[in-house]
C-alpha cells in the first residue's frame, strides 16, 4: 500500500475528484495490463482503460475495505474486459495472447528460454487457469485476492492453481523440462 492511498480513497468517497489523480497514476499501468488480456487495440484499450476509472469514481462509495483497493480495481477491469468481449460478440472464440498481461516487453526474465517456454504453455492453458496462475506467481496475489478479483471462491481458487501447476508441470516434461518445478 503506497502513503496516503487511504487518505486518497476517503477524499474520493467524500467527493474530491481530484484524488481520484494519483490513483490513476498509481494504478493505470495495471488496468492495462489486466484490460491487454481482452483487446490489444490501442483505441479500444483507452476507453477500457478511461471506462474503469470512470466507474472506479462513480463506485468507490461501495469499496468495503480501503485496503484491498488494487484487488477492487482489478476485479472491475477484469469484469470490464469480459463485457467488452461480450459485445464483441466473440467471448467464446476470442483467445487474446497473454504476451504482455503483467510485463513489458524487454523485461529480461522473458530473454532466457526457459521462461519463454513456460509463457508459451501457460497461455496454451485453459482461460480458468491462466489468470489465477499468473496473479498467483507472477503479481504474488494471495488466494483471498485472487478470490475477491474473481467472484470465485478461495478453495475453488486453491483447486485451479494447483491443477494449473499440475497442467504446466506435464507440459514441461513433455518438452523435456521436466526437471524444472513450478
Amino acid at each position: 500500500m503506497i502513503e496516503n492511498e487511504i487518505e486518497w480513497i476517503e477524499a474520493l468517497i467524500n467527493g474530491h475528484k481530484e484524488a481520484l489523480e494519483p490513483l490513476i497514476k498509481q494504478y493505470n499501468a495495471l488496468v492495462y495490463r489486466v484490460l491487454l488480456r481482452f483487446s490489444n487495440n490501442p483505441s479500444d484499450l483507452d476507453d477500457l482503460i478511461q471506462e474503469v476509472w470512470i466507474k472506479v469514481f462513480y463506485k468507490i462509495k461501495e469499496l468495503k475495505k480501503k485496503e484491498s483497493f488494487r484487488a477492487w480495481l482489478i476485479h472491475i477491469a477484469y469484469y470490464m474486459g469480459i463485457d467488452y468481449l461480450k459485445q464483441q460478440k466473440s467471448f467464446l472464440k476470442k483467445r487474446q495472447e497473454v504476451k504482455d498481461f503483467f510485463f513489458e516487453k524487454n523485461e529480461e526474465i522473458f530473454e532466457k528460454e526457459i521462461y519463454k517456454t513456460l509463457w508459451e504453455e501457460l497461455k496454451a492453458l485453459k482461460d480458468k487457469y491462466q489468470l489465477p496462475l499468473i496473479m498467483y506467481f507472477f503479481e504474488q496475489f494471495s488466494y483471498d485476492e485472487i478470490a475477491e478479483v474473481s467472484g470465485i471462491k478461495t478453495n475453488t481458487i486453491k483447486s485451479l492453481i494447483k491443477r494449473g501447476k499440475d497442467l504446466l508441470k506435464e507440459k514441461l516434461k513433455k518438452r523435456g523440462l521436466g526437471k524444472w518445478t513450478i
